[in-house]
C-alpha cells in the first residue's frame, strides 16, 4: 500500500515537474504593431482641391492640439457622418469635426499631419 501511494505521489510530482518545466513555443505567424491613434476637435478653416484640410483645435482638446492644423487626407482616409460614408466635400469652413490620426505631427506652421479618420459631427461653429 505505501509502494502504491509513493508511486502515485512520484508520478504526480513529475507530471506536475514536466508542467512547469515545458516552455512556450513560438507563434507560427508574427504578430503586427499597432501604432497608437489620437484624437482631437477642430473647426474646418479651409478645404485645399489636394485635399488638405486647414483646421482650428478646439479648447475642449488637450493644450498641444489646440492650434492650427494642416490635416492632409488621401484615398483611404475615411470620412464619417453618423456612421454614413462621406466625402471632402461634404464639408464646409466653420463645420466642427473630429480627427483621429496615428502617425508623427510636423512641427510647421501650421502644424501637420495625416489623418486616418475624420467624422463630421454635425454641427458649426458658427452655429447660436
Amino acid at each position: 500500500m505505501k509502494k502504491s501511494i509513493l508511486s502515485l505521489l512520484f508520478v504526480l510530482f513529475i507530471a506536475t515537474l514536466s508542467g512547469c518545466v515545458m516552455k512556450d513555443t513560438p507563434a507560427t505567424e508574427p504578430t503586427t504593431q499597432v501604432s497608437e491613434s489620437y484624437t482631437f476637435y477642430a473647426a474646418v478653416t479651409s478645404i485645399t482641391d489636394s485635399g488638405v484640410l486647414y483646421v482650428k483645435g478646439l479648447e475642449v482638446n488637450d493644450i498641444n492640439y489646440r492650434g492650427k492644423f494642416a490635416v492632409s487626407t488621401t484615398d483611404k482616409t475615411k470620412f464619417t457622418w453618423r456612421g454614413t460614408d462621406i466625402s471632402i466635400t461634404d464639408l464646409k469652413p466653420n463645420d466642427i469635426i473630429s480627427i483621429q490620426f496615428s502617425g508623427d505631427v510636423q512641427e510647421t506652421e501650421p502644424a501637420s499631419l495625416k489623418a486616418d479618420r475624420i467624422y463630421y459631427l454635425g454641427d458649426r461653429l458658427d452655429k447660436k
